[in-house]
């Protein structure tokens, strides 16, 4: 009798045993896919990191060459020419002034 109580003991902890083997495999399938789960993310981040880090070099670029073409743009010899037309234009006042240019001039700036 105390042999059979002591089997069927046995043959029960054998059963737990099957069902945490089955729980150890599901366990290690659910963290495997987790792993790749955070590789990707991971991935996808620096992905990202970069592509914001490649967009503020490019709207740098930009600025710059922004800045560049309104210098061509205003650069000294479109002053000159700048000059001359606001001189032409206000010879019907006979007088220019650096007043009068200034006002012109910031008429003709592209903002």
């Amino acid at each position: 009798m105390e042999a059979a109580k002591r089997l069927l003991a046995m043959q029960q902890e054998i059963s737990k045993t099957q069902l945490y083997k089955d729980t150890i495999k599901k366990q290690e399938k659910v963290i495997s896919k987790l792993e790749k789960l955070m590789e990707t993310t991971l991935k996808d981040t620096q992905k990202a990191r970069n592509s914001l880090l490649e967009l503020e070099q490019l709207k740098t670029e930009n600025i710059n060459l922004q800045k560049q073409l309104k210098q061509i743009a205003y650069g000294p010899v479109n002053n000159e020419i700048r000059l001359e037309i606001l001189m032409f234009a206000n010879r019907k006042e006979k007088t220019v002034t650096l007043k009068n240019i200034e006002e012109k001039s910031a008429d003709l700036k592209i903002s």
